[in-house]
């Protein structure tokens, strides 16, 4: 799905990953395509959102498009280069890498239970900003935090310490640390009440007008999408709906 008269910030192209179905009594399985030939134009600044049922395909082709899985074929580019064509132990030291981040859908997963709220923020940068001292990363994560609307007191505290809520933050604001230019969330509601849900889209809506941050919104609720999104993208066994 390509939007009219925008400069693509990342697109897809013929996107495709297969996985072999697990099979309980062995023997071989033909691959099914969890991704089958996807294009995706997100432009900056522009919060797209990625509905469909479970099954769908929805988180595969996220985490294509922030290379945390390799497609079997098609292409990936950002500003119009590939970031395919590094291996990825060496696409992971590019400067590239921390240009698209992604903040899953259970936080509680990508913290590790013994670093406090702020160690987990500031812990993709040794990866992200090598050359940045402690004191900046700490800064980093404090800003990161500010703008996911995480209380600064939260900083000292491991997860078990926090909410859901809390906890998505978290995971925004380790998202957001290594200032990206597109920011992929899967599910971010998902676990949340509806209170704590709506604030956590409200913040998300802010990001975007105040950062010109790009988006890119998995769900399954159509209706959380539409208070972010400037459109919406539908996918259905693998494959986007014609917009």
């Amino acid at each position: 799905m390509r939007p009219s008269a925008v400069t693509p910030l990342l697109e897809a192209r013929a996107l495709v990953k297969r996985f072999a179905p697990a099979r309980p009594f062995g023997g071989a399985a033909q691959r099914v395509a969890a991704v089958d030939g996807v294009d995706l134009v997100i432009a900056r600044g522009e919060a797209v959102g990625l509905v469909g049922p479970s099954g769908s395909g929805k988180t595969t082709l996220a985490r294509l498009l922030a290379r945390l899985i390799e497609p079997d074929s098609g292409d990936l580019l950002l500003d119009g280069r590939s970031l395919l064509g590094r291996t990825p132990a060496a696409f992971a030291r590019a400067p590239e890498r921390r240009r698209v981040q992604m903040s899953f859908q259970d936080p509680a997963d990508s913290l590790a239970p013994h670093l406090a709220a702020g160690e987990a923020i500031a812990d993709p940068l040794r990866a992200l900003a090598p050359r940045a001292s402690a004191a900046e990363r700490r800064a980093r994560a404090i800003r990161a935090a500010e703008r996911a609307g995480l209380g600064l007191d939260l900083l000292d505290r491991r997860p078990h310490q926090l909410s859901d809520g809390q906890k998505a933050r978290v995971g925004l604001a380790r998202a957001m640390a290594p200032e990206p230019d597109l920011l992929i969330l899967d599910e971010p509601t998902a676990a949340l009440d509806a209170m704590t849900a709506a604030g956590l889209l409200r913040t998300l809506g802010a990001l975007k007008r105040e950062s010109g941050l790009a988006l890119l919104l998995v769900s399954h609720d159509a209706d959380a999408v539409r208070l972010v999104c400037d459109r919406t993208a539908t996918m259905t066994r693998g494959r986007l709906a014609p917009a």
